[in-house]
């Protein structure tokens, strides 16, 4: 990602995300106002219009779904559900207790939007580059969208850090039980560096529990269905590579290395029996969703 650009993984989830929400078999796993938002955010940049045209169109509704073949099959379908799965571990932890809600590389999801409009109670705060942050930012801050307990803050996490720059933020209240989300963000990250992430957040955050909701990476030899023959000619044109992969059964040694404790993972098995018991078609595997939780009343 270019330093003055937004990302274009965010452009792209979302424009996976609008075209599942087209077809009426898969229709209702994206909610009307999620659709609402997201077609909002897209409109409001010439990246996000073209994005728009390309689903709308006849060309893309064939184009997409055979780049989508020769990259990451069904991983559009794979976003919805995945963020389907990280609403329901977030608004379950709101039913039990917490009243902030952190999106770490938020990208351009419009779940703390959506909870922030139905509880005014909440203290939404969502992280990202800062030219992603602006596109987003200048979307949802019009006057007739600007929500009082939504924040944007804006880090550039190549000379700033979450220890400093949440820390200062004037909405953060690090008193408060808070889920945080990280969702398509840790694969890109070292081992090292996650759990630098996990410990600023345990510093940050004096109550008690912490709420982790994240997702993670197998490697790709585990499930060779689920990827394309041009996928890693993609990611090195694109200069992503993958530097933390983790099979789901070493998640819970892996995360409990830090002073969170594994609840729970969530494959494509489980999205599939929580969502679409009947969807007669393959789903993307390899990534996963998990749900972790920290007690602890001081710093790990």
């Amino acid at each position: 990602m270019k330093d003055n650009e937004a990302s274009s993984t965010a452009y792209t989830v979302l424009q996976g995300l609008l075209f599942v929400a087209q077809k009426p078999e898969l229709s209702h796993l994206v909610s009307p106002r999620n659709r609402e938002l997201g077609t909002h955010i897209l409109q409001s940049s010439a990246q996000g219009r073209k994005r728009l045209n390309q689903i709308n169109s006849a060309a893309g509704k064939i184009l997409l779904p055979l780049m989508e073949r020769l990259l990451l099959p069904s991983i559009s379908l794979h976003y919805v559900l995945r963020k389907a799965y990280i609403e329901k571990k977030v608004r379950e932890a709101i039913d039990a207790g917490a009243t902030q809600i952190i999106n770490l590389g938020a990208g351009f999801d419009t779940l703390l939007y959506r909870l922030a409009e139905e509880n005014t109670q909440l203290n939404c705060i969502e992280i990202d580059h800062p030219a992603t942050h602006q596109v987003k930012k200048q979307a949802l801050t019009s006057e007739q969208l600007k929500l009082d307990n939504l924040h944007f803050l804006p880090v550039d996490f190549t000379h700033q850090t979450l220890q400093q720059e949440l820390g200062q933020c004037s909405a953060f209240a690090p008193e408060k039980p808070t889920v945080c989300i990280v969702e398509g963000v840790l694969m890109y990250l070292t081992p090292e560096q996650i759990y630098s992430l996990l410990q600023s957040l345990l510093d940050l955050l004096d109550s008690s529990p912490r709420h982790l909701v994240f997702t993670a990476v197998e490697p790709a030899s585990n499930h060779p269905e689920s990827y394309g023959p041009l996928l890693k000619l993609y990611l090195k044109l694109k200069g992503e590579p993958l530097n933390w992969l983790c099979e789901e059964n070493d998640l819970k040694a892996f995360i409990e290395r830090s002073d969170f404790k594994l609840q729970e993972t969530a494959n494509s098995d489980v999205f599939r029996q929580y969502f679409m018991p009947d969807y007669p078609h393959r789903l993307h595997k390899g990534e996963y969703g998990a749900f972790a939780v920290s007690t602890s009343t001081g710093e790990a």
